[in-house]
């Protein structure tokens, strides 16, 4: 069942892949570029601001580490194909064909904009991120 779920939010979005050059450059700028934004916003905190929001951006840091890392247990388990291995979708990227859940790239960004959240003085910034991880 959640499979199921899970290939109709892909197709409903997949589906407008290759309709229109802009979206689709746009669509990939975001898939490769986007954590990059997160990294930034850590050396942002961590160079121009007080010792809370250091410390914030170095738990920031740390939970993406983390989070990655039992990424990378869990695929040990559990093999997810990604929809191009099930001839499902248009792809706009080339991408190896290994597990997709789960995503480094989610986790990556949404473990920072989390992190930032709980603390009162990068709330704001972890917001947005974590709004813009979403898209990731």
């Amino acid at each position: 069942m959640i499979e199921q779920i899970n290939t109709k939010i892909f197709s409903a979005i997949n589906q407008y892949a290759g309709s229109n050059k802009i979206v689709d450059a746009i669509a990939v700028v975001v898939a490769e570029y986007l954590p990059f934004l997160f990294i930034l916003a850590l050396i942002y905190l961590w160079f121009g601001s007080n010792s809370e929001k250091k410390h914030s951006a170095l738990y920031a840091g740390y939970s993406a580490i983390v989070g990655v890392l039992i990424n990378l247990f869990i695929t040990i388990f559990y093999f997810h194909p990604r929809p191009f291995m099930e001839n499902i979708g248009t792809p706009l990227i080339k991408h190896a064909p290994e597990t997709s859940f789960p995503s480094d790239h989610t986790t990556f960004m949404l473990s920072i904009a989390t992190m930032l959240l709980f603390a009162n003085s990068t709330r704001f910034i972890g917001i947005i991120l974590f709004n813009f991880g979403l898209f990731g």
